[in-house]
């Protein structure tokens, strides 16, 4: 038999009393799942059993989080004290998600949205120790970049600054640097406090139409085995000082002319 309207009011009126529709601010109080699940505690401030002390806590909730999916997604789990924004399943209190977190007078936004000017450039992403992954999409003054930096400095910069297109890596210090330049076709190594190690198990090979080493004090060269140096043109060894050409076996010096002065 159908239900008249009244009927109808009643019946709704049951399914919803007691729920709660829309979203509402917590507080996370645990965040260490024992399952291993992606999922936190809360406490509701706004409820009068959920203060600072000895507060009541909901059940385990759930987090919407971007691409969630098998072996793939966006893993930030909140910190305990962070505040949350919760909303609850067809309003059901014992049934709540985490769809959000939020900044507070307390704790404060990572990035000053006044300095800013409106412009909207910055896409920023900062761990608790205070590492950042940053966008710059400033086209106007046409400093785009991507930076990766760690809590004590050292970073990575995908720079696009007037179109430039360089890539930075550099250290803590700020004394140990490798630049690659697209503009000025070039790759520079640099460290201004210790030095350069390349090393491979098997060949190292340096190949350019031009190849120049230049050391402002000792240069050594050394082989475990045999040292060749071969030129398709001239070979010319000087030295400003005094010279010494020596084996400990035999020494051949040969050439269509060979002139010793």
């Amino acid at each position: 038999m159908a239900l008249s309207l009244e009927e109808m009011f009643t019946v709704v009126g049951r399914e919803t009393r007691n729920k709660i529709f829309g979203v509402v601010p917590a507080i996370v109080t645990n965040n260490k799942d024992d399952d291993g699940h992606y999922r936190v505690k809360v406490r509701f401030p706004w409820l009068p059993n959920g203060g600072d002390q000895n507060p009541e806590e909901s059940w385990w909730c759930r987090i919407a989080t971007p691409m969630a999916g098998k072996n793939r997604g966006f893993f930030n789990l909140p910190e305990v004290g962070d505040e949350v924004l919760v909303a609850f399943e067809h309003g059901d209190i014992n049934r709540p998600y985490v769809i959000g977190m939020l900044w507070n007078s307390d704790d404060a936004v990572i990035v000053d949205n006044k300095s800013q000017n409106g412009k909207n450039h910055l896409r920023t992403f900062k761990s608790r120790s205070g590492h950042i992954l940053e966008f710059n999409d400033n086209d106007v003054d046409k400093k785009e970049q991507v930076t990766i930096k760690t809590k004590a400095g050292a970073y990575l910069v995908l720079d696009d600054t007037d179109n430039a297109h360089k890539i930075h890596i550099q250290d803590q210090d700020g004394k140990n640097k490798l630049t690659i330049d697209k503009q000025n076709k070039s790759i520079t190594i640099q460290t201004d406090s210790g030095d350069i190690l390349i090393k491979a198990k098997e060949k190292i090979r340096l190949e350019a139409k031009n190849i120049e080493i230049e050391s402002s004090q000792d240069s050594k060269w050394k082989s475990g085995a045999n040292f060749e140096l071969k030129a398709s043109s001239n070979v010319t060894i000087n030295a400003s000082g005094s010279g010494e050409l020596k084996a400990s076996s035999t020494l051949t010096v040969k050439g269509a002319t060979v002139n010793i002065n």
